[in-house]
């Protein structure tokens, strides 16, 4: 059984590595799961009660190392984004104006945001 406490400080996930790894089945060269595509991982779903994760050999080179530190994110209050405008970004949908608007206002990210896609608060 694992258990996570709350988080302290800024950040809003906790990782949990495994020498070794965990056994799943690799997918487009990756063991993660894609829960939203249903695919990857452990039977493409979130890890349930009652599941049971077998671990993979954990020997060789790195099996026991802590993670790099450079690749250790550091959460800060404000974060600069790079944008790509998508088909979207086109005039059908936003007037320059709108983009300018954009570009030049501070945005607050919505609690109901995910990886595939961000929700703002703003203008």
């Amino acid at each position: 059984m694992l258990r996570i406490g709350g988080l302290a400080g800024r950040g809003a996930r906790a990782y949990l590595t495994v020498a070794g790894g965990i056994q799943v089945p690799e997918y487009l060269g990756s063991r993660a799961t894609f829960t939203l595509g249903r695919f990857g991982g452990h039977a493409g779903r979130p890890i349930q009660v009652g599941d049971v994760l077998h671990l993979s050999d954990a020997t060789g080179e790195g099996a026991n190392a802590a993670p790099t530190p450079g690749l250790i994110p550091s959460y800060g209050k404000d974060w600069d984004l790079r944008v790509i405008y998508g088909p979207h970004g086109a005039p059908d949908f936003f007037t320059d104006t709108d983009m300018e608007t954009f570009f030049a206002t501070d945005w607050e990210v919505h609690y109901n945001s995910s990886r595939t896609g961000v929700r703002l608060i703003g203008p």
